[in-house]
């Protein structure tokens, strides 16, 4: 039986799950006051390029509600912007994408999206209040609401 010879390989199980550290995953984190680190790619999404902005979060601030669950440090997430295919959609993306990112080009200095993606967005330190939005079909996914991003 796995009792007999095994018993001291089984103590190292013997730990409370409660114990052991959550792993990061891939998930948007309770609403409040983030710590994060961004990246920023063009990937083909349905044969469309988008521009995939991501976030690794590295602290959480404040959270709205602290019954809310922590966000294990890591957690990464990302938001997408499709720049192919109906013009009224790339244009509403394109003005979400100013939306989020005007306050860092403030910051740095930088009006065009391109550079401002190319030299100034991947491995940036950031600070963001996210909150999350329900999707209407499955709920139990969510997807990020990010507001006041800043470099931090």
């Amino acid at each position: 039986s796995i009792m007999s010879d095994d018993t001291n390989d089984l103590d190292l199980l013997d730990v409370q799950l409660e114990d052991i550290e959550d792993l990061p995953g891939f998930d948007v984190p309770s609403a409040g006051d983030y710590t994060l680190k961004l990246s920023a790619s063009i990937k083909d999404i349905n044969d469309k390029k988008c521009l995939e902005i991501g976030y690794e979060v590295m602290s959480c601030e404040k959270k709205n509600n602290d019954a809310d669950p922590d966000a294990v440090p890591g957690t990464k997430f990302s938001q997408l912007f499709g720049l192919q295919g109906e013009p009224d959609k790339v244009k509403q993306a394109l003005g979400y994408a100013k939306k989020l990112l005007e306050g860092i080009a403030e910051q740095v200095g930088e009006g065009n999206l391109m550079l401002l993606i190319r030299d100034h967005i991947n491995g940036m330190v950031a600070t963001a209040t996210i909150n999350r939005r329900k999707d209407k079909e499955d709920p139990e996914k969510f997807y990020p609401v990010i507001k006041h991003l800043k470099k931090a």
